[in-house]
This record gives C-alpha cells, sequence and structure tokens, in this order.
C-alpha cells in the first residue's frame, strides 16, 4: 500500500514537472493564479526545499534517463512534436529530458550527462556541439560520439510539416530506438 501511494505521488510530481517544463520553455515565467492548484504538489516541495536524500535517490534511480532530446531554440509546438516522439518510442516523460541553450549553452548542458543516447535537432544543435567538418546531410541519421555519449543528428522539430523531412526523422529515431533495443511501436 506504501509503495502504491509513493508510486501515485511520484507520477504526481513528474507530471506537474513536465507541465512546468513546457511553461518554462513556452517563456512563461510565472503561473497564473488559476492553474497553481494543479502544479501546487511540485510548489510545495520546492517551498520546503526539505526532500530527503532516501526521497531524492529514488526520486533519480526510479526511472533512468535513456534520451536527451536537444536542439536550439525550441517551441512548445517542438516540445509537443517531442513528446509525440517519445510516446511513440514507448518511452514515458521519466525516461528522456529536453535539453536545450543557444550555440554557446548547449554543449556545456549536455556535459557529463549520465544517459544512453542523445538526440540533436537541426544543424545549429550539431554545430553548437563542434561537428561543423561535415555537411548536416553526412552526418544526419549517423551516430557519433560526444562527451562519451553516443549522439544521432536529425531533423529540427520545425519542419516536420514537411512530410520528407518528418519521414527522414522518424528513420533516424528508429536508428536510436534499435540502439536502445526498443520496439517499434506501429
Amino acid at each position: 500500500m506504501e509503495n502504491n501511494i509513493k508510486d501515485e505521488y511520484f507520477e504526481l510530481i513528474n507530471s506537474t514537472l513536465e507541465k512546468m517544463k513546457l511553461l518554462y520553455v513556452s517563456g512563461v515565467d510565472r503561473i497564473p493564479f488559476k492553474d497553481v492548484q494543479e502544479y501546487s504538489p511540485v510548489l510545495l516541495l520546492v517551498e520546503e526545499k526539505k526532500p530527503t536524500e532516501a526521497l531524492t535517490h529514488e526520486v533519480s534511480n526510479t526511472f533512468p534517463l535513456r534520451i536527451i532530446f536537444a536542439g536550439i531554440n525550441f517551441s512548445a509546438e517542438d516540445c509537443e512534436s517531442i513528446k509525440k516522439i517519445t510516446t511513440g518510442i514507448g518511452l514515458t516523460s521519466n525516461q528522456v529530458d529536453i535539453v536545450m541553450g543557444n550555440a554557446g549553452e548547449l554543449q556545456e548542458n549536455l556535459r557529463n550527462k549520465e544517459v544512453e543516447v542523445i538526440v540533436v535537432f537541426g544543424r545549429e544543435a550539431v554545430d553548437a556541439l563542434g561537428f561543423t567538418d561535415l555537411s548536416f546531410d553526412e552526418i544526419r541519421g549517423s551516430f557519433f560520439v560526444f562527451d562519451g555519449t553516443k549522439v544521432l543528428a536529425t531533423h529540427h522539430p520545425r519542419f516536420f510539416d514537411e512530410p520528407l523531412l518528418k519521414r527522414e526523422a522518424w528513420v533516424d529515431i528508429q536508428l536510436v530506438m534499435q540502439e536502445l533495443g526498443l520496439k517499434r511501436g506501429f
């Protein structure tokens, strides 16, 4: 019974954190009053600032991070596309992370991350990691290594309106699925 309550509590916290991350990515710097109750479990934890070591350890080890989706200037719509990719490949939001920043920040934001694969979206992100000697067509769809982690480059989600580019991105994501031992969901 106690584990069931913990699981529900962690799921509530994780879903709230996802919602807050989407707000942040969208440029929202505060939560509208009418929505405060929806975010209150996490806000209370932050306000208390007393997570126990056991709780912190349990949360961080409950869902190992499998993929980081990284890029420059993700919009809320881009994050929704990434969320659909996450669902489509059979992972939970707790097993992925979205890392972004400007060209100068992205490399630093990805250093020393414990993750199985990083997917970078777009030429700017590839350049930010220092891989400027190859064209995007040469590097897209192939694994390379950054800071000891396998990285795969694909098209930026803002181009998913183009059927050909969306199809190519899906083929690239299938390579990531194969690398992670995930079964194709469709």
